[in-house]
């Protein structure tokens, strides 16, 4: 089997010092080593996808082509109104200072119940 690289002028393949593996990509797409062996991409793709925000963290996996947005959607009730005064979240500052319902009983700011 011949190769002929265009602008080669049909001389020899330079010699790769550091080979691409069938690891290094994308799924389905194919390229040959320095060997020539035909490779076939492993690399799997993440499409679009709506990231949900939750107290336990999350991570996009290492190991995969991000194909598409990844999206964080914004929560409207993230206000300073709706923190505690004197606490950030997210780089907002709280502003809240009043009485919060806890079922049937409110617990103050100060953290006494009545």
């Amino acid at each position: 089997m011949s190769i002929i690289i265009a602008g080669n002028s049909g001389g020899a393949l330079p010699l790769l010092t550091n080979p691409a593996t069938a690891a290094d990509i994308l799924y389905g797409k194919q390229a040959i080593n320095g060997s020539g062996i035909l490779l076939t991409g492993t690399i799997p793709s993440k499409a679009s996808s709506i990231l949900q925000i939750t107290k336990e963290g999350g991570q996009i996996a290492a190991g995969q082509y991000l194909a598409g947005t990844q999206t964080i959607p914004a929560e409207a009730n993230l206000t300073a109104a709706n923190i505690r005064q004197g606490i950030s979240i997210f780089g907002v500052n709280g502003t809240f200072s009043g009485n919060v319902a806890e079922g049937s009983f409110y617990v103050s700011s100060g953290g006494s119940s009545s």
